[in-house]
């Protein structure tokens, strides 16, 4: 009997051309469905359950690894060929390393490359014992009944994967980790489903991996997770990644903020810095932050201080305006925002070496 494979892909050409150009017959295989997204995908998948799954990872709606994940809570584990992008190419290395996903393939898509990978997971499922039900992964020896209890009886604990997913990827942290805790609590319940357990942990991470949850950068969480030898150091671990990924996110929703305020600075400048009475209270009230907290925010952030900056600025564009014959050196000084011309000399000789008439004769050809 043909091994059926199940095409996702939400480019039309990509899916019809994997569907014709490849000798299924030749393979031993036939193709069961072609599908243009995840939901799509479920619902023949729920009528018959393919051996062979090959699709893309990033597609409109949810993604390939999203997919996997709801076959798996269906309790079917096909064996899984990634179609990926060089932008999603990390993504598809990492997903490798879960029971069910084989091998993954670049866009555009080799057919000879692909059916050699065909071939070779043709062989391999040849070789699996006739006992062993279709959709089986070649490389665990859960059985699919087995999980598809384990997961149920998380559903049953509280535990709603998308809920998780909805409130890791909006920054809902409490949220999240109640969600978390009840899954923790049915994997501490029953210390004999270790295998569950680490299956279950570990496609939560790349799902989390995927959706953008957890960064890709560093030690691989997966990797770390697979060391574990009991339910007990599994959860603390899991926690700790999940913890530290928090924190990250929340420092990293600080510098975004402290940027929105500096971005918000430097706007409010190239306004006013022609205002004599501009100084670093007047931009501090206009933000609704204290002068201190201000200065402080500034100097970490560009490197420089208010005033510094400031003044680089007047004197910019003082040269700027140097090189036009028509101003006065004095309606250049009031231009830039100071109120005394031999000030403003003095402050442009010390920042550029010369004084604003030297500059002039320097930059202005003669007539």
């Amino acid at each position: 009997m043909p091994y059926s494979v199940l095409i996702v892909d939400d480019e039309l050409l990509i899916r019809e051309g994997l569907r014709r150009h490849i000798d299924w017959t030749t393979l031993n295989m036939e193709v069961m469905g072609v599908a243009d997204g995840a939901e799509s995908a479920l619902e023949l998948a729920r009528k018959k359950a393919p051996d062979i799954l090959i699709t893309d990872i990033c597609m409109r709606g949810k993604n390939g690894l999203d997919l996997i994940e709801d076959l798996l809570e269906l309790g079917l584990s096909p064996q899984v060929i990634l179609i990926s992008s060089y932008n999603d190419f990390s993504y598809a290395q990492r997903a490798v390393r879960l029971n069910v996903v084989r091998e993954y393939i670049l866009k555009p898509v080799d057919t000879d490359a692909l059916t050699a990978l065909l071939h070779k997971l043709r062989d391999e499922l040849d070789l699996r014992p006739a006992a062993v039900p279709p959709g089986t992964p070649l490389s665990s020896d859960i059985p699919v009944n087995t999980y598809r209890r384990f997961l149920q009886d998380l559903r049953n604990g509280g535990y709603d994967r998308h809920r998780f997913v909805h409130c890791a990827k909006n920054g809902e942290t409490e949220n999240a980790m109640a969600q978390w805790d009840c899954a923790q609590r049915v994997i501490l319940a029953d210390p004999e489903r270790r295998d569950c357990a680490q299956r279950f942990c570990s496609n939560l991470l790349m799902l989390l991996i995927s959706e953008g949850v957890l960064s890709d950068q560093g030690e691989d969480p997966v990797h770390t997770l697979r060391q574990c030898t009991d339910n007990e150091s599994m959860c603390r671990c899991m926690q700790d990644i999940l913890s530290e990924e928090c924190r990250q996110k929340a420092e990293k929703a600080a510098t975004i903020a402290q940027t929105k305020l500096i971005a918000a600075s430097l706007e409010i400048i190239d306004r006013r810095y022609r205002d004599p009475h501009f100084n670093l209270t007047a931009l501090a009230a206009e933000l609704s932050v204290t002068p201190n907290y201000l200065s402080i925010r500034f100097k970490e952030e560009l490197g420089v201080g208010f005033m510094k900056y400031l003044l680089d600025k007047q004197i910019e564009n003082a040269k700027r305006l140097l090189a036009d014959p028509q101003y006065k050196v004095y309606q250049i000084s009031e231009m830039v925002g100071f109120q005394d011309e031999k000030y403003f000399s003095r402050q442009f000789k010390k920042l550029v070496g010369v004084t604003p008439k030297e500059y002039r004769n320097e930059h202005t050809s003669p007539v």
